[in-house]
């Protein structure tokens, strides 16, 4: 009897319902298009041999939120070593360690700092990176390279220490 009074309720709550259903459906569309554009992207980045523009290509995923994101400074970290950017590396290396400490690679990202550091000779900042990671991943088979990359800059550090001075130095 009610729905032979009022249709207009009944047909306005089963509008609704509809509305609500489709705007669902389309949202969860609009989220695998986005989620299927995003790894289209980071493939894409990957595949590029060239370091430097797989550097630039991972670089605007990185400026986005990206589902890939952790992946993309990882990734983009290595590219700017092999591309001799220090600067880029740095960066990509110390935000994956800073908005993603529990991804997996993070250590391995992390051990990408202390090798900057290496190449640029600044040993006792390298040396505290390594160390670093042994704290953040104190798990020995997680980070079982620290000890291997703490000795040479050890040893570089003790070098250039103990160097005789140039003879062409007159204090």
């Amino acid at each position: 009897k009610h729905t032979k009074e009022n249709p207009m309720l009944y047909i306005g709550g089963i509008a609704v319902i509809a509305i609500v259903v489709v705007a669902t459906l389309l949202f969860r569309l609009n989220s695998e298009l986005k989620a299927r554009e995003q790894a289209s992207a980071y493939a894409s980045a990957l595949d590029i041999e060239d370091p430097m523009e797989r550097m630039v290509a991972l670089g605007e995923i990185t400026k986005g939120s990206s589902k890939y994101l952790a992946e993309a400074l990882y990734m983009q970290g290595h590219a700017a070593l092999d591309s001799e950017d220090y600067e880029t590396a740095e960066f990509a290396f110390s935000t994956l360690r800073e908005k993603h400490p529990d991804f997996e690679s993070t250590p391995d990202g992390v051990e990408g700092l202390g090798a900057i550091h290496e190449i640029l000779g600044y040993y006792t900042a390298a040396i505290a990176v390594y160390n670093n990671i042994q704290a953040i991943c104190p798990d020995p088979f997680a980070a079982p390279r620290p000890p291997f990359n703490i000795a040479p800059c050890l040893a570089q550090n003790d070098t250039e220490t103990n160097a005789l001075p140039s003879p062409h130095h007159h204090p």
